[in-house]
């Protein structure tokens, strides 16, 4: 993967919480030697701040730490799926980027949805429905 410049697409708050380094213990980071998407993991220094997701027209975007990330976590597809291929990442990436891009930025938003317990009851029907129609 060579470096270029990314438009963020959208980008929302989502409350404050427990992150590690940068990221939640569930969301999506590339791994380089597997070269595949994983769960971010307890990795780092444990904080509780402020919670941010975005999405940018590249798949990942790299961090100040040299981290590759998306804008999904590990919820969005369920929670039991802890890795998802490069493959199957992209088309995920694709498909949510063309729904940001055709209905607006508020899916990234966590002022948009009245429950999260809700989103994540959905979510993981929706994650597959993605793979298994693009």
């Amino acid at each position: 993967m060579k470096p270029k410049s990314c438009k963020v697409e959208a980008i929302g708050s989502f409350g404050i919480g427990e992150v590690y380094g940068n990221y939640t213990s569930d969301h999506y980071v590339y791994n380089n030697k597997r070269k595949t998407i994983v769960e971010h993991g307890r990795d780092g220094i444990k904080n509780i701040t402020d919670k941010y997701d975005l999405i940018s027209d590249c798949p990942l975007i790299e961090d100040e730490s040299g981290v590759k990330f998306g804008p999904m976590d590990s919820d969005f597809c369920g929670g039991s799926i802890k890795n998802i291929s490069w493959k199957n990442y992209l088309l995920l990436h694709k498909a949510i980027l063309n729904v940001v891009r055709k209905s607006g930025t508020f899916w990234f938003s966590s002022s948009s949805y009245n429950d999260m317990a809700i989103v994540a009851k959905f979510a993981p029907s929706v994650c597959e429905d993605m793979l298994r129609c693009i």
